[in-house]
């Protein structure tokens, strides 16, 4: 090879050339946009990966303990998510687990995350990754299992792939089943006996489906197709089979589908309501006008109570019956409260003063789950469990006194307490914790 030596004056040249090159190419990225406009940068999304595995099982959670906040929430003991925060909560059959963030990570990731909550310990015992490029969108219990509704918020909103249903075993809390959905985001979840129902969530004017998933397989069937004006207001699984909330501007209906076939069998009229779930032989809606909670047989869809309460805002249903979260405008008092699935009667409630308000005049509202001995509150970042109290054992009868008769309410209508003043409470627990 032959080196050719260059003056002093010609490699100069040679770099200043270079260097003009590289600004004018510099310029051109800068105010070239993708469609070859001239303008400012324009700031690409990162593609979607969308749900993959972890690659990682079950672990102990990283420990730790998060600032105490200035939330106190009377009459309720708060869990030790031992470094974690809690995003929601789901409970039932003996079982409570959140989807939680770790803190520690960052927020620049989609990650779907689950953690198991020991009740009797008070803290969370074991955290499983579920998914990543995804995040946990709806989380139910049942059936000695953990079902995660993924969603991935990067993909299209058309997209016709990206959400999973992912099952974990509650005893192992390892992932033992992955359904994958031909949608990118499961908005709404509900587990029963014989099925697990799934909603997906859609922009106004797409269609939106609800799908039935066989525990047992993973089989995948479709049981509503909803689109135009019509949309969906909730999923619920009992032992009668799978329900279905559709709503239209004018009028609205629940379904009720077999488990087993995916084939409606019956619909009843329940106009500007939405389905809040389900439980055994029953099945919950709350009305907007009037702003009523009722009750319905599951297998009939004959009314069997119907509980007026104002100003609600969210409820949950589970085996101890219907709980509501109720607040009004102008006020920061949140008042939770249960209605007995017997007879319609509202009893006990709670309340404290919430962090707000927000853009509609409300307090800041958490995520309310509901089992068999209470109700499960995620606020501001913390886990709180409300147990209800044991009634009295009567007093033993009396030789000389006949004993007294009966007062039980008969099943009808019974007025919530008024929002905005602290309600009576029956507190399960007699610790209060600042969060």
């Amino acid at each position: 090879m032959t080196r050719v030596r260059a003056s002093w004056r010609s490699g100069a040249l040679a770099a200043l050339a270079v260097v003009a090159v590289l600004g004018l190419v510099a310029v051109l990225l800068i105010t070239r946009d993708p469609a070859g406009e001239k303008g400012g940068p324009t700031a690409q999304p990162a593609p979607s990966s969308g749900c993959r595995e972890p690659g990682t099982g079950p672990a102990t959670p990283p420990g730790g303990s998060a600032p105490r906040a200035d939330v106190a929430v009377a009459g309720t003991t708060e869990i030790d998510m031992r470094g974690l925060v809690p995003l929601t909560v789901a409970s039932g059959d003996g079982m409570v687990w959140a989807t939680v963030h770790d803190p520690t990570r960052g927020t620049g990731s989609q990650e779907a995350t689950v953690a198991r909550v020991d009740p009797a310990a008070g803290a969370v015992t074991t955290v499983v990754p579920v998914a990543e490029g995804c995040d946990a969108a709806a989380l139910a219990v049942g059936n000695g299992a953990v079902w995660v509704g993924t969603c991935d918020e990067l993909a299209p909103p058309d997209s016709t792939a990206g959400a999973q249903v992912v099952r974990v075993d509650a005893a192992s809390g390892r992932v033992t089943k992955r359904v994958s959905l031909p949608t990118r985001c499961v908005a709404q979840l509900a587990v029963g006996r014989d099925a697990v129902s799934a909603g997906e969530l859609t922009l106004a004017g797409q269609r939106q489906r609800v799908w039935r998933i066989d525990p047992e397989s993973g089989a995948l069937s479709t049981i509503a197709q909803l689109g135009g004006d019509t949309s969906l207001a909730g999923v619920a699984v009992t032992d009668a089979g799978v329900w279905t909330q559709k709503v239209t501007p004018d009028r609205g209906e629940a379904t009720r589908t077999d488990a087993s076939t995916s084939q409606a069998e019956g619909s009843v009229p329940e106009k500007d309501a939405a389905l809040i779930g389900g439980h055994g032989d029953g099945v919950w809606f709350r009305r907007a006008e009037p702003s009523v909670i009722a009750q319905r047989d599951a297998a009939t869809g004959a009314v069997r109570t119907e509980t007026p309460v104002p100003d609600v805002r969210s409820a949950a249903v589970g085996a101890s019956g219907a709980w509501f979260q109720q607040a009004a405008e102008g006020s920061l008092t949140i008042t939770i409260g249960r209605i007995d699935p017997a007879t319609g009667a509202i009893g006990p409630t709670f309340s404290f003063e919430g962090v707000g308000p927000d853009r509609t005049g409300l307090p800041f509202l958490g995520d309310l789950s509901v089992d068999e001995s209470g109700a499960w509150l995620v606020y501001q970042g913390r886990l709180h469990r409300y147990v209800v109290a044991a009634p009295a054992p009567p007093p033993p009868p009396s030789s000389t006194t006949p004993p007294a008769p009966s007062t039980t309410a008969p099943p009808g209508s019974t007025s919530a307490p008024a929002t905005g003043a602290p309600a009576s409470t029956t507190p399960g627990t007699t610790s209060s914790t600042t969060k």
